[in-house]
């Protein structure tokens, strides 16, 4: 899946609300060939349009992923703004 891959419940949803949310954040969880992903390296954050942001969450084979606490960290980067509680 690249870049350009929208996910079928948001096209969907836009197709019978003919409108979409003010954030769209597409979250993407992947297991990397390592025993375990370093915590800044755990969440990765790229804008693609104003309001649209992949997040990528990280993990080693011998970690579990938990997506929470990585939301919990993308409060904090720029642009986001999100409350991890209202995802």
């Amino acid at each position: 899946m690249g870049a350009d891959y929208i996910p079928p419940f948001l096209r969907q949803h836009l197709q019978r609300n003919r409108a979409l949310p003010e954030q769209i954040l597409l979250l993407t969880v992947i297991a990397d060939d390592v025993p375990e992903v370093a915590p800044e390296r755990q969440l990765v954050v790229s804008g693609l349009l104003p309001g649209v942001s992949r997040i990528y969450v990280h993990h080693g084979l011998m970690q579990h992923p938990d997506v929470p606490k990585a939301l919990a960290q993308g409060r904090e980067q720029p642009g986001l703004g999100m409350d991890p509680d209202d995802v």
